[in-house]
C-alpha cells in the first residue's frame, strides 16, 4: 500500500501510518505479539483514514 502526501497521524509515539500498515502487513502472515497489536489499536483510534483503509480492506475481502 502507497501512501499520497499528506499529514501524517503518529499515535501512540512512533506508530506512524505507515508503520501501523506495516505491522498489518505482518499480522496477515503472523501474530503480533500483544503489545504491538496494543498500539496497532491505539493508532487505529486516533487516526481516521487508517481506520478507514482497514475497513476498506475489509469489506474487499468479504466480496472476493
Amino acid at each position: 500500500m502507497t501512501f499520497v502526501a499528506r499529514a501524517q497521524v503518529e499515535y501512540p509515539s512512533g506508530w506512524t501510518c505507515e508503520v501501523t500498515v506495516v505491522r498489518l502487513e505482518r499480522y496477515v502472515v503472523e501474530s503480533l505479539p500483544r503489545r504491538e497489536m496494543l498500539a496497532v489499536g491505539e493508532h487505529l483510534e486516533a487516526c481516521v483514514e487508517c481506520a478507514q483503509a482497514l475497513a476498506l480492506l475489509r469489506a474487499g475481502s468479504r466480496h472476493g
